[in-house]
């Protein structure tokens, strides 16, 4: 086929006779390398497909062929007949997405794929829901589940009524990721919202909402992870964050295992109210001043903090592949209690605090990480794409973050 190549690695692939036959949307992603190293380890026939030329994910002695195709960059239905004449030519028995791209995909073309191969997937108008910021706030008030006071606005003018507002303030797109920043005061509101508004996103920036404005949540970050059928939760786990990239917020450099039913019952909530199936995290804060968890948003897709789950326990890779292949899962009944560490982005995490050598310290603890011995090709390919994105200016570790809120300090005030 003309419209993706192929980048055969004969020989890397440890055969199995008859293994089940995976393919993995969204392979340039991080958390990709865990899903193939998961699936690879259990004897699967691993390929990928890949948005961008040499994934991370690529190198691993798990990944049997890498494919390049880039769903954003061509018409909708040329995704579809690509994935299906790969999936029929290389007899795929399943099909799963590490990423939000992939797993809209899949929901968009369900019940297509699904004459061909198997999977498991959201229907369309509950992926709408779970990416759409505002419509995901919505729902979990609508289910008791505390979400921060927000402005979803349809002009601009109507920033005017944040201007009262205890600042800092955050400023996120409504869908996709990554947009996202923060306000001190309502002249840089104005500003930042304008700039996010401009940006191009997963619908781009002429015909997506305008941002969010959201009150800016003090606290902790924690995850509630689940795979899902019909919103019945099957396996589940939770995480707090320990250090971010970059440090004012962004993903986690090294995260802890962590339970209460508090926020286990909030986001079963969020998950069944949305009848979801397929995996997703549901990420809050814990407030400092209540205590009580904060929804800030759904990711409906494999999480970057995935490795963390896996090293304690729940492969949900594993578990995603058998729920799509019989139906049935084999969940386990709790995970173990550890923290976990990512080895590049922990390096640039200890860079960005001024303590270089904070990421050694606890690899001398034995804190379990994504470096793996007999499969190292991953982890060298992603030191050397963030060495490169930080030196082009593609990636910020020094991201202001913002400033701590004071009594008193109000939306007029120029303070920073």
């Amino acid at each position: 086929m003309k419209t993706f190549s192929s980048r055969c690695r004969a020989g890397a692939f440890m055969h199995a006779e008859n293994p089940p036959q995976i393919l993995v949307l969204d392979g340039h992603l991080r958390h990709a390398i865990d899903i193939v190293r998961s699936l690879g380890r259990r004897g699967h026939a691993v390929d990928i497909l890949t948005a961008k030329p040499h994934p991370p994910a690529g190198y691993s002695r798990y990944v049997r062929d890498s494919f390049l195709f880039d769903f954003c960059a061509c018409p909708p239905d040329e995704g579809l007949r690509v994935v299906s004449a790969l999936v029929e030519s290389r007899g795929h028995d399943c099909v799963i997405a590490a990423g939000l791209d992939g797993t809209g995909f899949l929901a968009q073309h369900r019940e297509d794929l699904g004459q061909l191969t198997r999977l498991v997937a959201a229907s369309p108008g509950a992926f709408s829901a779970a990416e759409d910021k505002n419509a995901t706030m919505m729902l979990a008030e609508s289910v008791g589940v505390a979400v921060p006071k927000t402005l979803a606005p349809e002009t601009p003018d109507e920033l005017e009524q944040c201007a009262m507002w205890t600042y800092p303030l955050v400023v996120k797109a409504r869908g996709g990721q990554g947009r996202f920043a923060y306000a001190n005061s309502f002249e840089e509101l104005r500003h930042v919202h304008r700039r996010i508004a401009k940006q191009s996103g997963s619908v781009g920036a002429d015909t997506e909402p305008l941002p969010l404005v959201q009150e800016y949540i003090a606290g902790t970050g924690h995850g509630y992870f689940a795979l899902c059928d019909h919103g019945r939760v099957l396996a589940s786990f939770m995480h707090q964050r320990v250090r971010e990239v970059p440090p004012s917020g962004g993903p986690s450099s090294m995260a802890q295992s962590f339970t209460d039913p508090a926020l286990e019952d909030a986001g079963k909530r969020v998950l069944g109210a949305l009848e979801w199936s397929g995996v997703a995290m549901v990420e809050f804060k814990r407030e400092t001043a209540s205590g009580r968890y904060v929804l800030i948003e759904i990711n409906p897709k494999f999480w970057g903090s995935l490795g963390l789950a896996i090293a304690a326990g729940v492969d949900f890779p594993w578990l995603m592949v058998q729920l799509a292949l019989n139906g049935t899962v084999e969940a386990p009944a709790g995970f173990r209690d550890t923290a976990y560490q990512w080895l590049s982005m922990d390096i640039a995490h200890s860079i960005a605090v001024h303590r270089p050598f904070l990421w050694l310290r606890d690899v001398a603890r034995g804190v379990p990480n994504d470096f793996r011995l007999g499969d190292p090709g991953p982890n060298a390919a992603l030191l050397a794409q963030g060495a490169l994105d930080v030196a082009r200016g593609r990636r910020r570790v020094n991201l202001a973050g913002p400033t701590t809120a004071r009594p008193g300090l109000e939306g007029r005030s120029t303070t920073s």
